[in-house]
């Protein structure tokens, strides 16, 4: 898939996540924030505690190699994502 068309799913991946967060009751504080580790995908809060989401959005039926959600996000990518919520 073309990078475009890989951007264009993953926007509405984020649309999506950030619909069923508003749904769920959680305010939506920000979206795609940037630090100088990488990118936030929605930063979102319910009452007291504040969340950080990285959003992975897949086309077909399975989820990166090992076919679940948590498979699609490798360690590096998880630690990025800690060392950039520490920044916010």
């Amino acid at each position: 898939m073309p990078s475009d068309g890989r951007q264009t799913l993953g926007k509405a991946g984020e649309n999506l996540a950030c619909e069923e967060l508003v749904r769920r009751g959680y305010a939506i504080l920000e979206r795609q924030y940037c630090t100088r580790y990488g990118e936030i995908d929605i930063i979102a809060r319910v009452k007291d505690p504040v969340i950080f989401v990285e959003v992975k959005t897949r086309a077909g039926d399975h989820y990166g190699g090992g076919h679940t959600p948590e498979a699609a996000a490798d360690h590096r990518g998880r630690a990025r994502l800690t060392d950039a919520t520490a920044l916010v």
